[in-house]
């Protein structure tokens, strides 16, 4: 369709998430009436921030490029705050039209990792079957958190209610696309509710309504007459006959120009649109309650985290958050989930260099002690980022004490999961 807008000079409105593989066709056609998904990397890191959390999971579909298109930008963005996701393999990847039997399996698997704090970038549909089964396996309890992004609490009145129940009475937290209260919109959602008792309103709607607004306008700017269309011949190598004819607006440049430099204050905010882009930098943080979510915070290019956006900027302010169950305390960087397993880390014995390793054994209980200066560092370093008491040392060892092997040995257990 932008390739089609591009030859006829007509210009295709998308009110789509954005997907990587657009940006090869990029068209000067092609307009975006959508929050862009990766401005939302930046609220997200905020968050992380302020909660001291070190390592986030996410859960995105396989092979969807909307979904998985935010990871790598999300993962790079997390390292200038002191935290990660980890290595590809162990991400929640998750077919579309996966079983729940799949989804389980996927849960467990991810219900052994360290860490605790997951994303979930999937469908509204995807997020609700995920949730329920998060549920039956306890992956909402107290300890864990659960991050929504805009694709999902955007639309949270289209979700099954028994999904919401399960993440309103754990507590998820979401971004939203902030839309400023005015009565305008009061007004607008009263009409709706009179007209569509049975069709929830939602951001998408609002940007729909004030893409068309914008379009209106557009159009009484350049007036009907220039509208009309002329049929042209596309020259080929091969032929030159009616068959190549296309038709092109010949108003289409001066519409498209007339769409582009619109401002105005529509129903989801100030209309403002850049490089064909819809702009919008401000989020609301909420705690999913209900079909809707309570406000928790907002964020902004320019504050970052506030409780108002009234007020100056602070230091990630935000109010009381319900978690998983039922506690107002997040969980920390290091917690490890229930029936975690602790890392093992090998320990080479050797002669010499005791200063810095040294394998022995206490003389009363006959387990190995493990000193030196590298052990001494080792367990600062854990310590700072939260993972004390989550690791045991272990020797590598034959069962008469000696060395059982050379570095490469020891490195190959890695390899072996020993």
């Amino acid at each position: 369709m932008i390739r089609v807008g591009e030859k006829a000079r007509v210009p295709i409105i998308s009110f789509l998430p954005e997907r990587p593989f657009l940006y090869s066709t990029r068209s000067s056609y092609y307009i975006h009436m959508a929050q862009d998904d990766f401005l939302q990397v930046e609220p997200i890191c905020a968050l992380v921030k302020a909660f001291g959390w070190r390592e986030v999971v996410p859960i995105y579909v396989k092979g969807d490029y909307a979904s998985a298109g935010l990871i790598p930008h999300l993962a790079d963005a997390l390292q200038q705050v002191g935290a990660h996701t980890p290595y590809h393999k162990y991400h929640g990847t998750i077919p579309l039209l996966a079983t729940d039997d799949h989804i389980r399996a996927e849960l467990y698997k991810l219900k052994a990792m360290q860490s605790r704090v997951f994303l979930v970038n999937v469908t509204p549909e995807l997020a609700s079957r995920i949730f329920l089964i998060a549920n039956e396996v306890g992956m909402m309890e107290a300890g864990y958190a659960w991050i929504l992004t805009t694709g999902i609490t955007n639309v949270l009145e289209s979700l099954d209610d028994t999904a919401l129940e399960s993440m309103h009475g754990d507590g998820a937290i979401g971004l939203k696309t902030y839309v400023p209260k005015t009565n305008e919109l009061n007004h607008f959602k009263a009409r709706w509710g009179r007209e569509y008792p049975d069709m929830k309103l939602n951001v998408i709607g609002l940007w729909a309504y004030d893409a068309a607004t914008a379009l209106a306008k557009a159009v009484e700017q350049v007036g009907n007459q220039s509208l009309r269309f002329q049929r042209k011949k596309m020259a080929t190598a091969f032929t030159s006959t009616d068959n190549n004819a296309t038709t092109v607006s010949l108003g289409g440049p001066k519409l498209l120009q007339a769409l582009l430099n619109s401002r105005f204050r529509g129903l989801a905010g100030s209309f403002r649109l850049t490089g064909g882009q819809l702009q919008s930098s401000t989020y609301q943080i909420v705690n999913v309650i209900g079909n809707s979510g309570r406000d928790v915070a907002f964020w902004t290019s320019k504050k970052g985290l506030v409780t108002d956006l009234n007020f100056p900027a602070s230091d990630a302010r935000h109010r009381k958050i319900i978690w998983p169950g039922y506690t107002t305390s997040p969980p920390t960087a290091g917690e490890m989930p229930i029936g975690g397993k602790k890392l093992r880390v090998g320990v080479p014995v050797k002669e010499s260099y005791l200063e810095l390793v040294k394998v022995s054994q206490d003389e009363i209980s006959g387990r190995p002690v493990i000193t030196g200066f590298c052990i001494d560092v080792f367990n600062a370093a854990m310590e700072k980022l939260g993972y004390a008491g989550h690791y045991n040392f272990t020797p590598f060892a034959k069962p008469n004490g000696s060395a059982a092997g050379s570095y490469d040995d020891l490195v190959q257990q890695v390899s072996l999961q020993v």
